[in-house]
C-alpha cells in the first residue's frame, strides 16, 4: 500500500491536493487495483501510457537523442489513447452517479457544489450540466440500475 506521506506533487501533472488524494485512494484500494489489473487487460493502459511518457520525458529533459526504436512505443501509446479516454469517461459517469446517489440520510452523497470543486468546474450549474451529459436524467439513471436486464 502507498503511504500518503510519500505522495508528492508533480508540476504540470499533479498538485499537492491531487497527490494526496491519489495516495489516499491507493492506500485504501491498492489491493483492488492489483486484482483489477489481473482480471482486465485494459486496466494497465494508464500505467503503460505513463511508462512511455516518462521514458520520452527523460530523453527530452536530459537532452538525449530520441532513438527510432522509441517510435513504435510512442505509436503504440497513441493508439491506446482512445481506449484510455473511454475508460475515463465511463469512470466519470459512474463516479458522478455514485456522488448523486441517495445516502442513508436521504440526501445525495455529494452536492453539486462539492462535485464542481472536485472537478475544478466554475459552478454548481456546470457540475449539473456535466452530470446530465455524462449520466443523463438523475431519476432515470438511478431507476435503470434496479431494472432487470
Amino acid at each position: 500500500m502507498t503511504n500518503p506521506q510519500h505522495a508528492r506533487a508533480v508540476p504540470g501533472v499533479l498538485g499537492d491536493d491531487q497527490a494526496a488524494a491519489l495516495a489516499r485512494l491507493l492506500d485504501r484500494h491498492g489491493a483492488t487495483l492489483d486484482d483489477e489489473r489481473r482480471h482486465r487487460a485494459n486496466a494497465s493502459i494508464p500505467v503503460a501510457l505513463q511508462a512511455v511518457i516518462t521514458a520520452q520525458a527523460r530523453h527530452i529533459l536530459q537532452r538525449e537523442p530520441v532513438h527510432r526504436a522509441d517510435e513504435s512505443d510512442v505509436l503504440d501509446a497513441l493508439s491506446l489513447i482512445r481506449a484510455a479516454r473511454e475508460d475515463i469517461d465511463q469512470a466519470e459517469a459512474a463516479l458522478l452517479l455514485a456522488a448523486r446517489t441517495e445516502a442513508a440520510d436521504g440526501k445525495p452523497l455529494l452536492t453539486f457544489r462539492r462535485i464542481a470543486t472536485a472537478l475544478d468546474l466554475e459552478s454548481e450549474q456546470a457540475a449539473q450540466g456535466r452530470y446530465l451529459r455524462r449520466v443523463g436524467r438523475p431519476n432515470a439513471s438511478a431507476a435503470r440500475l434496479g431494472e432487470p436486464s
